[in-house]
C-alpha cells in the first residue's frame, strides 16, 4: 500500500500547491463505482545541461581549447633499459620486460555489445636516452579482451640519442592510423594493452664512447600515453545493466498497482545538440526461468543532432517520447526478479560518418508524469 499510496499523495499535493503543473485537469463526475478519476501532468524533471557539466576535465578527460573533447590514459615507467640488460657476447640484445596498460574500463565493457569505431587514437612512447650506440626498438602491442586479442604489427624505430654515454637525449615516436592499424585496435574495446618488445644496441660510433669503460652510466626509460579523441562514429551501440526489481511487491505488499490508476504515462521533451541518437527499453527478467516477461520500448528517445562536413554538430534535434507503462507490464512484475534497462545508440547519419564531440553540447529537457489515479470511495 506504501508505495502506491504515496504516488497519489504526491499527485494531489503537486496539483495543489505546485506551479509546475503543465496541463489543466478534469475532475470526472462519480461513476457507478464511486470513484475520482482526474488527470494529473506534472513536470517531474527539467533541465539544460552540456557535456562539461556530465563530464569534467580531469587526468583522463580533456578537453582542448576548441572545447573538443580526448580520452587520455597514461602510464610511466613503461621501459626501463641498463646497459647491464644487453647480453656480453653475441648480438647486443635486452628484452623489453613485457606489462600491461590497464584502462580501468573493464566493468563498462562488459555491458557494452556492437559497432563503435575511433577514427583517430594515438599511442605515443616518450623516452629519455643515455645510450652513446644506436638503439632499435622492437615493440609489439596486443589488445586484449577477455579471451580475446587483437594484435597490432610490429613497431619498429630509433631512437634519438646524443652519441654521449651517459647524456640524456629527449624524444618520442607515435603510433596512430598513419603507420598502424590502432584505430581497429582501440575499436575492438580492449580492457587492457598488452606491450612487449626487443631493444637491439647498433654498432656503436667510432667516438663518444658506448661500450667500454662508459656503458655502465647508459640507460633509457620511457612512458606511453594514449590519446583518444572524441572522433568517432557507432551503429547499434548497446549498454545494457542489470538491477533488482524495485517494482516488485515486498512482504508488505509494497507495490504498484496498475488497477489503481486508468492512465500511469511518462512524456519527455527534448532538444538534443548531440550527435548522438539513443533509445531506451526496461524489461523484467525472470532470471530462475532465464526469460524476458515484458518489455517498455521508448525507441527515439533521443535523435541526433545534424552535423557539418567536419562531423560537429549544425543543429539541435526535437524529439518528443511517450512512455505507458500499461497493465499488462505491470501483470508480470511479481513474477521477475530483475530489471534489465537497455540503451542503443547511433551517432548521425546512422553510424556511416565520423562525428566529433564538443563540451559545449547541450541537452535541453523536460519530462512530465501524467496519471490518471482511480480513487475508489466506497
Amino acid at each position: 500500500m506504501k508505495k502506491r499510496t504515496i504516488l497519489i499523495i504526491i499527485a494531489v499535493t503537486f496539483l495543489l500547491v505546485s506551479s509546475c503543473v503543465k496541463e489543466t485537469y478534469n475532475i470526472d463526475k462519480l461513476s457507478d463505482y464511486n470513484s475520482l478519476s482526474p488527470t494529473y501532468a506534472i513536470s517531474a524533471v527539467k533541465g539544460d545541461v552540456s557535456l562539461l557539466d556530465m563530464l569534467e576535465a580531469g587526468d583522463t578527460v580533456t578537453y582542448g581549447s576548441d572545447n573538443f573533447m580526448t580520452l587520455v590514459f597514461k602510464q610511466d615507467s613503461v621501459i626501463t633499459l641498463q646497459s647491464s640488460d644487453f647480453l656480453a657476447k653475441g648480438p647486443l640484445t635486452a628484452e623489453i620486460e613485457p606489462g600491461d596498460f590497464d584502462l580501468g574500463m573493464q566493468d563498462i565493457l562488459n555491458h557494452i555489445t556492437g559497432d563503435i569505431y575511433f577514427s583517430n587514437p594515438s599511442l605515443t612512447f616518450t623516452y629519455s636516452n643515455a645510450f652513446a650506440a644506436p638503439l632499435e626498438m622492437d615493440v609489439y602491442i596486443t589488445g586484449i579482451k577477455g579471451s580475446d586479442s587483437l594484435h597490432l604489427d610490429p613497431i619498429v624505430f630509433t631512437p634519438a640519442g646524443s652519441g654521449v654515454a651517459g647524456q640524456q637525449e629527449a624524444g618520442s615516436y607515435t603510433i596512430d592510423n598513419t603507420n598502424s592499424s590502432l584505430p581497429d585496435l582501440i575499436s575492438f574495446l580492449p580492457e587492457k594493452i598488452h606491450y612487449s618488445g626487443d631493444a637491439y644496441l647498433l654498432p656503436p660510433p667510432k667516438s663518444g664512447g658506448g661500450t667500454g669503460e662508459k656503458l655502465e652510466t647508459e640507460n633509457l626509460t620511457g612512458s606511453i600515453e594514449l590519446d583518444i579523441p572524441m572522433q568517432l562514429r557507432m551503429n547499434n551501440l548497446q549498454f545494457a545493466d542489470t538491477t533488482d526489481n524495485f517494482l516488485k511487491s515486498d512482504d508488505n505488499g509494497d507495490a504498484i498497482n496498475p488497477e489503481d490508476f486508468d492512465l500511469l504515462r511518462v512524456d519527455i521533451s527534448a532538444d538534443n545538440g548531440f550527435p548522438l541518437g539513443i533509445s531506451l527499453s526496461m524489461s523484467l527478467y525472470d532470471s530462475q526461468a532465464q526469460k524476458v516477461l515484458k518489455t517498455i520500448d521508448a525507441t527515439d528517445l533521443l535523435s541526433p543532432a545534424a552535423v557539418d562536413s567536419e562531423g560537429k554538430s549544425s543543429s539541435s534535434t526535437q524529439t518528443n517520447t511517450t512512455i505507458e507503462l500499461t497493465n499488462d507490464f505491470f501483470s508480470s512484475v511479481n513474477k521477475a526478479d530483475n530489471i534489465i534497462f537497455t540503451f542503443k545508440m547511433s551517432t548521425s547519419g546512422g553510424g556511416s560518418q565520423d562525428v566529433k564531440i564538443y563540451s559545449d553540447y547541450r541537452i535541453n529537457f523536460k519530462a512530465s508524469l501524467v496519471i490518471k489515479p482511480g480513487i475508489n470511495l466506497n
